[in-house]
């Protein structure tokens, strides 16, 4: 059997879609309760952050899959690899107003950081060299030759996990909003 790209990209989009909702259903309550709530501004940047990148993702899902010919189902397995942890990132950053411990947002960072920002390490790890892997005949050493920025971008990702100065979230949370927004509108 066949299988159209259609059918496998309306099958990511619905697990991106589902990610955007539970997200978006947890701010609307984070501003329905907007007085109850101890405000983090790291937080609301990398929610920021988070949302573009579902969008850079998305994008990328499409131009990196979109010329596949001839699919194998390992692909479909690596993809819907990528995609569940994604939505994984968008659960584990996104918690119901009722499961925020002290109605803070910092404290609600604090305690989920780790699996956030190790599935966000894994996300470019995935697509920056195991899904050139698959799609192209190169090694995997020219291919972090040629993509070392994004095992460089993993690794600051992993570190993050481990980190609780609020300063370093502060200035990492601005500085991957403004990479990931500018390496949206112009092509590195």
């Amino acid at each position: 059997m066949e299988v159209s790209f259609t059918y496998i990209s309306t099958f990511i989009s619905l697990v991106y879609g589902l990610a955007l909702s539970h997200a978006l259903s947890c701010i609307a309550q984070y501003l329905q309760h907007y007085k109850e709530i101890k405000h983090y501004w790291v937080w609301w940047i990398w929610s920021l952050f988070l949302f573009f990148l579902i969008g850079a993702s998305w994008w990328g899902f499409f131009t990196d899959w979109g010329e596949v010919t001839e699919w194998k189902r390992y692909y479909l397995l690596f993809i819907m690899f990528q995609s569940g942890l994604l939505y994984l990132v968008f659960y584990s950053f996104f918690d119901r107003f009722e499961e925020l411990e002290d109605k803070s947002l910092e404290t609600q960072f604090l305690k989920n950081r780790k699996p956030v920002f190790i599935s966000i390490a894994l996300l470019f790890f995935t697509r920056g060299i195991l899904s050139q892997l698959l799609l192209t005949d190169s090694g995997l050493f020219t291919i972090i030759q040629v993509r070392l920025f994004l095992v460089i971008l993993s690794f600051l990702f992993a570190s993050l996990a481990f980190i609780k100065n609020r300063s370093i979230h502060l200035v990492s949370s601005i500085f991957f909003l403004i990479w990931l927004l500018l390496s949206s509108v112009i092509e590195f």
